[in-house]
């Protein structure tokens, strides 16, 4: 249980950065991004993020 719940925030705070990111620094739309291990956890959640914003992820 307390290793969900420290996933969960971690990935509240990651998804809280991207958006930081995307909004405040950074285009990114139609970027390339490459992310390795995007199949499960902080990888993926970062790709379902990205892909929201019209990122090509390679």
């Amino acid at each position: 249980m307390i290793q969900l719940l420290r996933f969960s925030v971690t990935i509240h705070s990651l998804v809280f950065f991207l958006k930081y990111i995307y909004e405040e620094v950074m285009d990114i739309k139609d970027k390339t991004i490459i992310i390795t291990g995007a199949a499960r956890g902080l990888g993926a959640a970062m790709a379902k993020r990205l892909a929201t914003h019209n990122c090509k992820l390679g």
